[in-house]
């Protein structure tokens, strides 16, 4: 769990970030890229959402596995 609070146009925000589940599969024939991709629950000021964080990490050298 995630919490934290952010300041914007002068009005404060209470954030809490829930992860539930977390896929992860790899890209390209070299297996250099992996993908992440992570469902979660969010409250901002008690309004309640979920959705889907994703990114891509490359790496240059070696394979991700």
């Amino acid at each position: 769990m995630l919490l934290y609070d952010v300041s914007v146009d002068g009005k404060m925000y209470h954030v809490r970030v829930e992860s539930h589940t977390v896929f992860r599969y790899y890209l390209h024939e070299d297996w250099r890229s992996v993908v992440f991709e992570q469902v979660s629950t969010y409250d901002v000021n008690g309004v309640k959402g979920y959705g889907i964080f994703e990114f891509l990490y490359r790496s240059v050298i070696l394979p991700c596995f």
